[in-house]
């Protein structure tokens, strides 16, 4: 069994390896490493991650992300990534690796902002052609989704990398970094990467390392006068460092195949490394074979694990030390000997430490480009996405709006979304109900309104609703099963511990109604719920169930049969602004130049009329498409029309009409 030691997150470790005694001379060379992983806010500490990778002294190699940088945000909700992508390229970061939430984006916005982030950087003119080909601002390592592309993903293969050698300055070691993202049961839904086949980690980084480590030898003997004798070790690098995102227990587990690979192959060049994300908290642990000490003569026998943390709080600073053989040469009166050595340069040195970025002053040009692209965001404020007096014109005197504990309770805020959800299917949905640990604001609403930047903060993953059918008896079991089991690793001496999915219903269902459904058994309802809960995300036994029994029948959602949790709102806050809009006028009140249609200007004249400023553009995208069916981006008399009788119905349900 092997052995592993956690380091305490924030100390530096300076850890030395001595090498085998050697006749031949050798040199020092270093290699320099920067890591981060998991960043999801563009303004908390990129602009300080510049500054202090400007006063870093040496420079680093190279400057790492391993994984979740384009999803989840409240910015990336909105622009599908584009101010994380234009912040990166800013700051320095030269290899990203893809984590879990790179595929909450729809894929053709992944997959141009994958293009944007490692489209080369223009200098001088434009125009020309450069002379030489131009490498990637940033390296997309990608190296375990490379294989049984489908169609609609062939452009990874150009766009993202198996592997990216990183040379030291003097060119002596060659190190590649690969990059693997997790194949845990559970984690995507279909255990794929958006229909893209994820290889196992054990299986890509053995591919990796046979076709990177394993040499070629060439001999080359030349009787003549002037003779050499070389014995050549020939191969893509000297050195793999995986960049993993995965839980600890994966990349342990890693750890632990990697010391076997090593172990059982002729690699004998030192210890090894794995830079992490995935995990929030900063690690540095050692994994190491039951007899292995730290001052080791055999450095092969262990392998650091570091992670850093999210949002950039903090950098890793990884200094690699490598001895490199020196070529010598040999002279006699009728011959000349060139002896290069035959095994590859030597991990010796590993030496890391956790620098805190808060201490750093923002660099203004980073925070330039991230006050842009933040502008949309505090723009976001005033516009009101949710006003419940709009969704439930009569309330109870003591309602208050509020998402405090999803995880321990039914929370207004929880039936209200729910509510709007239920109502945008638009009398297809019977019930609707998402998970608490979805919903995050934590916040109470006095005027019982949430903007759109509120509504980000609540609902900051895509939620990928589906409308399934569900027994009564079914929902039943699921809803008590959320509210009553005890999860794993929840702490049990607590008298109302937290659950993930504990599930919230919506306004009509959520008021008691729900125990109703034990008496109806086997009536069948539509209902609207996150895709991933029928996967097993919380582990709501029932819902499992449920989604077993789809499958079976071939009726499971399909990969893309879905739409976002907030989409589906904020489309149903659309449709009561114009109802907001609309009143009793009639079409043509509307229809400024008599084409029979409603275009942008006339939608944006409309709503700057009702809200005493212009709105953003995107509020006006979003009026449009919200009663857009044939999606030519114009609202006709008969899309209007049936907007109207739809929220006319959904109001009449309280109404008594």
């Amino acid at each position: 069994m092997l052995m592993r030691r956690r380091r305490p997150p924030n100390q530096s470790r300076s850890v030395h390896f001595s090498s085998s005694p050697s006749s031949s001379s050798s040199s020092r060379i270093n290699i320099r490493l920067v890591s981060i992983n998991d960043v999801y806010e563009i303004d908390k500490n990129l602009p300080k991650l510049q500054t202090f990778l400007t006063q870093l002294t040496p420079k680093p190699d190279a400057v790492l992300l391993c994984g979740d940088f384009l999803s989840p945000s409240t910015l990336s909700s909105i622009d599908c990534g584009r101010g994380m992508v234009a912040t990166l390229r800013t700051v320095g970061i030269t290899h990203v690796s893809l984590g879990n939430h790179e595929q909450d984006l729809q894929f053709d916005s992944l997959r141009q902002r994958l293009i944007d982030l490692s489209a080369p950087l223009l200098t001088g003119s434009q125009q020309q052609p450069p002379s030489q080909p131009q490498l990637p601002l940033i390296q997309i390592v990608n190296s375990n989704m490379q294989h049984n592309l489908p169609s609609q993903a062939q452009w990874m293969s150009t766009v993202t990398q198996p592997y990216s050698i990183v040379k030291s300055r003097c060119g002596k070691v060659k190190l590649a970094l690969i990059g693997l993202l997790s194949d845990e049961p559970g984690i995507f839904p279909d255990d794929t990467f958006k229909s893209v086949p994820i290889q196992n980690v054990l299986e890509s980084y053995q591919e990796r390392y046979n076709e990177l480590l394993l040499p070629g030898t060439n001999n080359n003997n030349n009787n003549n006068n002037s003779s050499s004798s070389s014995n050549v070790t020939t191969s893509a690098a000297d050195w793999i460092v995986p960049m993993t995102h995965q839980s600890m227990a994966r990349d342990r587990e890693l750890a632990r195949f990697m010391l076997s690979l090593h172990k059982s192959s002729i690699f004998c060049g030192g210890p090894a490394l794995i830079l992490g994300g995935h995990e929030h908290e900063p690690y540095h642990e050692i994994v190491t074979t039951p007899n292995g000490q730290d001052d080791n003569d055999d450095p092969t026998s262990m392998v650091h694990i570091f992670k850093s943390g999210m949002d950039a709080n903090a950098a890793r600073v990884i200094d690699l030390t490598f001895e490199a053989e020196i070529t010598s040469t040999k002279s006699t009166s009728t011959t000349t000997t060139t002896t290069k050595a035959s095994t590859r340069p030597k991990l010796v040195h590993v030496q890391n430490e956790l620098v805190e970025l808060k201490q750093f002053e923002p660099s203004p040009i980073a925070q330039q480009v991230v006050n842009k692209h933040m502008s949309v965001i505090q723009s976001l404020d005033q516009e009101v996405i949710v006003d419940v007096n709009a969704i439930i014109p009569i309330l109870p005197t003591e309602f208050v709006l509020s998402s405090k504990r999803t995880r321990y309770q039914q929370t207004t805020v929880g039936s209200i979304l729910c509510q709007m959800i239920k109502e945008q299917y638009e009398g297809h949905c019977d019930v609707a109900m998402i998970n608490g640990a979805t919903i995050k604001g934590d916040a109470i609403y006095p005027n019982n309104t949430i903007s759109y930047a509120d509504l980000k903060k609540e609902l900051p993953f895509p939620t990928k609703m589906v409308l399934v059918p569900i027994s009564c008896r079914d929902l039943y079991d699921a809803i008590v099963y959320s509210r009553t089991n005890i999860e794993e690793g929840t702490d049990t001496t607590l008298s109302h511990p937290p659950r993930r999915g504990y599930l919230q219903l919506d306004y009509e269902m959520a008021d008691g109604r729900w125990e109703d459904l034990a008496l109806r058994n086997d009536d069948e309802l539509r209902v609207a719920l996150p895709r991933n809960l029928l996967n097993g995300f919380c582990k709501i036994r029932p819902l499992m169930d449920v989604g077993k029994r789809l499958k079976e029948q071939g009726i499971f959602p399909g990969p893309d049969d879905f739409v976002p949790a907030i989409d589906v709102i904020v489309r149903h806050s659309c449709k009561n602004r114009w109802y907001q809009l609309v009143g009793d006028k009639p079409f043509t009140y509307f229809d400024l130049n008599d084409d029979g249609v409603l275009d942008r200007d006339e939608v944006q004249t409309m709503l700057t009329e009702l809200l005493g400023y212009k709105p953003m553009d995107f509020v006006v995208d979003d009026m449009i498409a919200s009663i857009d069916r044939d999606g030519n981006g114009v609202i006709d008399q008969g899309e209007f029309s049936f907007v109207l009788a739809q929220i006319e119905r959904d109001h009449g349900r309280f109404w008594g009409g």
